[in-house]
């Protein structure tokens, strides 16, 4: 797990988002407890930006405007997975 993810859910367990003694989070638990944004077309998205797309986190490479053609998945050049 990417350390800006291990921050976000210490900081989310820390502020009470995430009882003690939790099971280790999932993406999609990330997610809602982090408050990552959803992957959605149309929306701009900016280097370092987190995004939750179809059960993982990804990480935005390059600035640009999300498109259908464009998903995480199918384009390895605009985003990294997390987890």
């Amino acid at each position: 797990m990417k350390r800006s993810v291990i921050a976000a859910l210490l900081t989310a367990a820390a502020l009470g988002a995430i009882p003690y003694g939790a099971q280790p989070a999932t993406a999609e638990v990330a997610h809602h407890a982090v408050g990552i944004q959803a992957w959605q077309v149309g929306r701009s998205c900016n280097v370092g930006d987190l995004y939750y797309y179809e059960g993982h986190i990804y990480r935005c490479l390059a600035s640009h405007t999300c498109n259908l053609s464009w998903a995480p998945p199918n384009t390895p050049g605009l985003w990294q997975l997390v987890q």
